[in-house]
């Protein structure tokens, strides 16, 4: 599964635009997605999987299953047929990508690291 195919499901699953940081986050706990190097630290794989569905968004050409990013906010991500009547939780408003990593991981239970 692509990291594209991955953020995908996980926003369909939760029908409601999430930060990118918990997408990716979730994405690799949950096994949905791994990273073709191997010894790479779980920080540089999350940057990688953001990088990539960030680009993948502004290119246009690599972005299937379609997605966008809200009200151009470039950390929250969103299926473009769920964005009118979606609102967007408050643990996902980034005011700083650290601070939503820090609310979702609070929020499920999961210690930083």
């Amino acid at each position: 599964m692509t990291y594209q195919q991955a953020a995908h499901q996980i926003l369909q699953r939760e029908k409601n635009p999430m930060s990118l940081r918990i997408v990716a986050q979730i994405a690799f706990e949950e096994g949905l997605v791994r990273s073709r190097k191997e010894g790479m630290t779980n920080h540089k794989k999350v940057n990688s999987f953001i990088e990539t569905v960030r680009k993948n968004i502004r290119d246009i050409i690599h972005n299937e299953p379609e997605l966008e990013h809200p009200d151009n906010d470039f950390n929250l991500i969103v299926i473009p047929e769920k964005l009118e009547k979606a609102e967007i939780p408050e643990e996902h408003v980034s005011v700083k990508e650290d601070s939503s990593s820090i609310a979702y991981m609070e929020t499920h239970g999961k210690k930083r690291g």
